[in-house]
């Protein structure tokens, strides 16, 4: 009787534990409609900041939880039919101290100053989009899924500008729609946002500042509120490529034809969950290059997916992996290692276009 009871609560723990943990005290704001134009050049001049309270404190994770931040952070969110607008205002009293090392897309702010955002836009806690800056503009982004760490190989379209001034710096983000994928009838949005003061090693958050949470864990974020009339187009996006050149065999005296190719890459949203992707003559090079590597172990080096065909909501794909401990951030800090735990990956769309047969020719894809 004992041990039936038993083995019945531990299936109840493994049930509730599956489920999205929504905090109940969880932060809300309401988002801001821009009734005119914002100049996105980093300079908060514009009256939608100046006229209207920020959505709230952050409040410090680490060296210090609970506490009020060393340096304050301000933050607005606005929007219009066509994009969402995020300001920032991170208050510095020794400004000639900012950490902003940084300038490469998707680069490890490791320890930068930098500004984080959140955003689950179908509100499901659990999976959201990614968006990270410092005070020199680089462009950081990402997918998560399943809260778990960002896949930076997603690149969004969007824009960011920031600017350094005597008390501080500041940051503008513009999130266009059409980037991001969303139910237009749903008017509450994830959202969290996280500030790292570098030569402090401090971090701030507005939702969730706890050691025990980190800041990918979309179940654990607040919200923002009153978002209505959004337009995402239509949905279609289109990625042409063209190849040309020749070459010539000089000791024959004779030009040899000319190298030619074309294709495409078509990505159209049939509903706010669906996305159709088509490919036609894939170019599997139009990619930049992989960090190089060295390998002095008997294992093959592990190079994660690039090519947008494939990073099309991949993490569906994404599953029975982990994170391993090294490289990994603090609980309270962006969490997440550099190197995912490879030792089981059922589904790995790298392989596709690239296997080879035994005598090491590339085979084609029918």
């Amino acid at each position: 009787m004992s041990m039936r009871l038993d083995l019945c609560l531990c299936l109840l723990v493994t049930a509730l534990s599956a489920l999205p943990l929504c905090a109940g005290n969880a932060r809300q704001a309401r988002a801001i409609r821009l009734d005119e134009p914002v100049r996105v050049d980093g300079v908060l001049s514009e009256n939608v900041w100046r006229n209207n309270p920020h959505i709230g404190d952050l409040v410090q994770v680490e060296p210090h939880p609970g506490e009020l931040p060393s340096e304050p952070t301000k933050v607005w969110v606005a929007y219009d039919n066509d994009a969402l607008y995020i300001a920032v205002r991170c208050q510095d009293s020794q400004p000639n101290k900012i950490i902003a090392r940084e300038m490469v897309r998707d680069t490890f702010l490791m320890s930068d100053d930098s500004i984080e955002i959140i955003l689950d836009t179908f509100h499901d806690n659990r999976n959201a989009y990614y968006f990270a800056t410092n005070p020199v503009g680089v462009l950081v982004d990402g997918r998560i899924s399943e809260n778990r760490m960002m896949n930076r190989e997603w690149d969004g379209i969007w824009m960011v500008r920031t600017s350094i001034d005597e008390t501080g710096w500041s940051a503008e983000f513009e999130i266009p729609f059409k980037t991001l994928g969303f139910s237009i009838g749903n008017g509450s949005w994830g959202f969290n946002i996280s500030r790292h003061l570098g030569r402090n090693r401090e971090f701030s958050r507005w939702a969730s500042p706890s050691l025990d949470v980190r800041f990918y864990n979309v179940a654990r974020a607040g919200a923002i509120e009153g978002l209505s009339g959004l337009s995402q187009g239509v949905g279609l996006d289109i990625k042409p490529y063209a190849i040309g050149g020749f070459t010539r065999d000089i000791e024959a005296a004779k030009r040899v034809q000319g190298i030619r190719d074309a294709g495409a890459d078509i990505f159209y949203r049939i509903t706010p969950n669906l996305v159709s992707s088509t490919t036609f003559n894939t170019d599997f090079a139009e990619t930049e290059a992989d960090a190089r590597q060295v390998n002095l172990t008997r294992f093959s080096l592990f190079f994660p997916e690039k090519r947008t065909f494939f990073l099309e909501d991949a993490g569906v794909f994404d599953f029975a992996g982990g994170l391993t401990a090294a490289g990994g951030r603090p609980p309270g800090g962006r969490g997440g290692g550099r190197r995912r735990n490879v030792d089981l990956m059922p589904f790995f769309s790298r392989r596709i276009g690239l296997a080879r047969d035994e005598d090491g020719n590339q085979i084609e894809i029918p």
